[in-house]
């Protein structure tokens, strides 16, 4: 419903530049006020715009410009909808890829886990093979030496009675 002036308002008609008269209407765009007078508007028609609680009024300037917002308007509505469709299909897709990268963080913690549990095991195995290694290594050459020691006391000894002297350079050489 259009509003009614007060009579303090010292706003004139748009039209007639006049302050003074009967049944005014303000445009609810531009908030200008005209009498129903200069607007050609019947005492009828003015009666029945007053009464009406859903009826909008627009200086004829003010009209032209809603003409052409109004498909605008109408526009910009399909886009919000469509964007808003966009906006939930892009939370929804984003909610799914932030379950993906969570599942992938775990399991990316396992493999970690599997590997640096492999690598212990590996670390244990090569130490015990090392160690066997060394001992194999080790046992070699005590059997090596051990028979090069034969050898020698056998060669020191000749009617086979050792002779320490001999066995004492032979050992300092």
């Amino acid at each position: 419903m259009p509003k009614q002036r007060s009579e303090s308002v010292n706003d004139k008609c748009a039209l007639c530049s006049k302050a003074t008269g009967d049944n005014w209407l303000a445009c609810e765009i531009c908030g200008d006020w005209h009498h129903a007078k200069c607007l050609q508007l019947s005492e009828e028609a003015y009666k029945v715009l007053q009464n009406l609680d859903s009826c909008h009024w627009f200086c004829k300037p003010c009209n032209e410009k809603v003409g052409k917002m109004i498909p605008t308007l109408v526009g910009l509505q399909e886009r919000i909808a469509t964007t808003e469709k966009t906006v939930s299909k892009l939370e929804n897709d984003m909610e799914k890829t932030n379950g993906q990268i969570i599942k992938i963080k775990s399991d990316v913690g396992k493999t970690s886990n599997d590997l640096n549990a492999f690598k212990s095991e590996m670390d244990k195995h090569l130490t015990k093979t090392n160690f066997e290694n060394r001992i194999n290594k080790l046992e070699l050459e005590f059997q090596k030496l051990s028979s090069d020691v034969k050898h020698t006391l056998i060669a020191l000894t000749s009617d086979g009675v050792l002779k320490i002297g001999q066995i004492r350079r032979s050992v300092s050489c």
